[in-house]
């Protein structure tokens, strides 16, 4: 009964990335989620519980959030965290398996309403702690302007299983192959482009406009805000991030490739990570700063360009 559950929850695991706006991956355990607000404040889902850092990752403390309901599994902890849904420096909103809560770094602790039960959610994601979508297996997509008070719906054929919030109006979606896009909040999706390709994929955009679609075997970028995509000559598995400026980014995959680039994507290098994991996440700062997340627990630190890594293990 229990493997059951968690089987259920590995296919609803969503995970905020750290693009400057973010990227969406559903990636199966062993891994973690990291995101950061800036370089020093963070949180952190491991093991399916909460840490939150203010000191750029050198240390981490454990928070357990509120939850409504009693776990449909005996024996299950308390306070089981799935993903974060929104953050910032001093607050995160969090989805658990009984509920979605908002918290703060002291452990100040609220519950948001959703609209359909939790283990329904496929992805939930928040602009700030007011603005929020929630997608639905086979429903379709909600969306809150009162901090989960109130929901709307939109039905739709194809949900997209992730979210990606530019604006109040304006959200791009993913669902394997197929890159999705709304402008009016949600109410009405136009299909972008079909890669052809199933599994996960992940979106960026940057605040110029710059942007990125990848997945299982494709590349797509983007210059003008997602109006035209072309199709790169890589192939990668992993994520993307860029940092404040648009200009250096990082792309990380299986058994430990790391692609940086320096001039907003036009060119890529090929740099040596310390570890031959398969990376899942990564988020990038200014000055050649990078976190990536290469396991559960297992985090990996540049503040040199790629240079030179710090292997981190929380506990």
């Amino acid at each position: 009964m229990i493997l059951a559950y968690i089987s259920l929850v590995l296919r609803l695991w969503s995970l905020q990335g750290g693009t400057i706006y973010d990227s969406f991956h559903t990636p199966p355990l062993p891994y973690g989620q990291m995101v950061f607000a800036d370089p020093n404040h963070g949180w952190l889902v491991s093991t399916w519980s909460l840490h939150a850092t203010a000191d750029g990752g050198q240390s981490w403390h454990g928070i357990v959030p509120c939850e409504e309901g009693a776990s449909p599994v005996a024996g299950l902890p308390p306070g089981l965290v799935i993903s974060v849904a929104w953050h910032d420096a001093s607050r995160v909103i969090v989805r658990t398996a009984l509920s979605v809560a908002l918290l703060d770094r002291a452990g100040r602790c609220s519950i948001l309403k959703l609209p359909v039960k939790s283990m329904l959610v496929t992805d939930i994601r928040f602009l700030d702690e007011r603005i929020g979508w929630v997608t639905a297996q086979n429903d379709g997509v909600y969306r809150t302007t009162d901090g989960g008070q109130t929901w709307t719906r939109a039905a739709m054929k194809e949900v997209p299983a992730g979210l990606v919030p530019v604006s109040a109006s304006e959200v791009w979606g993913t669902n394997g192959g197929t890159l999705m896009h709304t402008k009016d909040g949600g109410a009405s999706w136009e299909t972008v482009l079909s890669a052809g390709s199933g599994g996960v994929s992940r979106v960026c955009i940057t605040h110029d406009g710059i942007g990125w679609w990848l997945g299982i075997g494709f590349l797509y970028k983007t210059t003008d805000a997602g109006v035209s995509w072309h199709k790169l000559p890589w192939k990668t598995d992993g994520d993307v991030s860029f940092d404040e400026t648009g200009m250096e980014g990082w792309i990380v995959g299986e058994g430990g490739r790391v692609l940086h680039s320096l001039d907003a994507g036009e060119t890529w290098e090929y740099l040596k990570a310390p570890t031959k994991r398969d990376l899942a996440q990564v988020q990038a700062f200014s000055d050649g700063r990078a976190w990536i997340c290469a396991d559960e627990r297992v985090f990996l630190r540049t503040l040199d360009h790629g240079r030179t890594w710090e292997l981190t293990v929380v506990r």
